[in-house]
C-alpha cells in the first residue's frame, strides 16, 4: 500500500493535467478561431469590392 498510493497520485496527476491540457487546447483553439473570424469578417467588410 506504501507504494501504490504514490503510484496512484502519479497517475492521477497525469491524468488530470491531460484533462487540463486538453480544456486549454480547446479554449486557444476557439479563441484563435474567433480572432480569425473577427479577421476574416473585417477584411471582407473593408474590401468587399476588390474581392468581388
Amino acid at each position: 500500500p506504501i507504494l501504490e498510493v504514490p503510484h496512484s497520485i502519479y497517475y492521477n496527476v497525469i491524468y488530470f493535467s491531460n484533462i487540463l491540457a486538453d480544456c486549454l487546447v480547446i479554449s486557444y483553439g476557439s479563441m484563435f478561431a474567433l480572432y480569425s473570424n473577427k479577421i476574416l469578417s473585417k477584411t471582407s467588410f473593408f474590401y468587399p469590392r476588390k474581392i468581388w
